[in-house]
């Protein structure tokens, strides 16, 4: 009963990045205001929804999986893609690269 509660609310965290990733995106495109509030919700928002993405992956079933290198490997992913999708979309420059 624990893991399907965990998995609801993993489910619940990751759609709240889902939501609040594509509401940024909206707010950045249309130009509206309270970006920088949208962008710190949609940071805070996906830090959580990694989290539970590392957390479904860290289960004794599998032992190479049932580490604390699990979680690392999806934060270290997250900071190497990131930024580098951010400047391929254009967002920290104001054009997208073509």
């Amino acid at each position: 009963m624990t893991a399907f509660r965990f998995t609801r609310a993993a489910s619940a965290a990751l759609l709240a990045a889902t939501c609040a990733a594509s509401a940024f995106a909206g707010m950045l495109f249309l130009g509206l205001p309270g970006r920088p509030l949208a962008g710190f919700l949609t940071a805070v928002f996906g830090i959580l929804g990694i989290t539970c993405s590392a957390r479904i992956y860290i289960v004794p079933a599998r032992p190479s999986w049932f580490s604390a290198y699990t979680a690392a490997e999806f934060f270290s992913t997250a900071l190497l893609l990131g930024p580098l999708f951010a400047l391929a979309s254009g967002v920290t420059s104001g054009s997208p690269v073509v």
